[in-house]
């Protein structure tokens, strides 16, 4: 235990110390919670109210204040979407170049989408998602080694590309629509022929 010395004092050490928080409730007042492993029991014995009140008490105020906790909750999702897209390279910027980049990111997702038969996870990277489905993107994959790329760079990094070969790169996904459009309806025919009773 912590030694009184003769001036009165106290010398404490280190492993004396401890800490713990206390949360406020209305109509109840300050709470404490210590969260240590193997601490004692710290609830205060005057006035104590059991558990089961607490949390009626908690309910209670998380209903009455719904509206603040759901916008609180939702800042912090907004927030949480535009740090993750500013972390993937995406620029948020209303830009008539950032506007065509992303419809051409859009389009090009899609094409994959469609001969897959099967969405883009959110974690994703495109690269990851073709990688992943490469047998049924195999008649196409040509097509996305020389656009991913092209995309990767001005989507994920610092660098930009011209105006010239961001018209190229939409051009060339253009074709890839038409191509998967194509493939699909030429696999749905296939399909149908294989299901018609001999």
């Amino acid at each position: 235990s912590s030694q009184l010395k003769s001036d009165g004092s106290y010398s404490i050490q280190e492993k004396h110390s401890h800490a713990w928080a206390e949360v406020f409730f209305d109509d109840y007042g300050w709470v404490p919670f210590d969260a240590t492993s193997g601490a004692e029991d710290i609830t205060p014995k005057h006035g104590a109210q059991n558990t089961e009140s607490i949390f009626a008490r908690l309910k209670a105020w998380l209903l009455e204040n719904l509206g603040l906790v759901g916008g609180v909750l939702g800042l912090c999702l907004l927030g949480g979407v535009f740090l993750l897209s500013r972390s993937r390279g995406v620029q948020l910027s209303g830009s008539d170049a950032n506007r065509h980049i992303r419809i051409i990111a859009s389009r090009f997702q899609s094409s994959l989408e469609r001969l897959v038969g099967t969405p883009k996870r959110f974690s994703q990277t495109y690269r990851e998602f073709a990688d992943i489905h490469s047998t049924d993107l195999t008649p196409i994959w040509d097509d996305i080694e020389s656009i991913l790329p092209k995309l990767e760079r001005v989507m994920f990094s610092e660098h930009s590309l011209p105006a010239e070969e961001i018209e190229t790169m939409a051009a060339q996904v253009a074709i890839l629509e038409k191509s998967t459009k194509l493939i699909q309806k030429e696999r749905k025919r296939s399909q149908k022929e294989k299901n018609k009773p001999a």
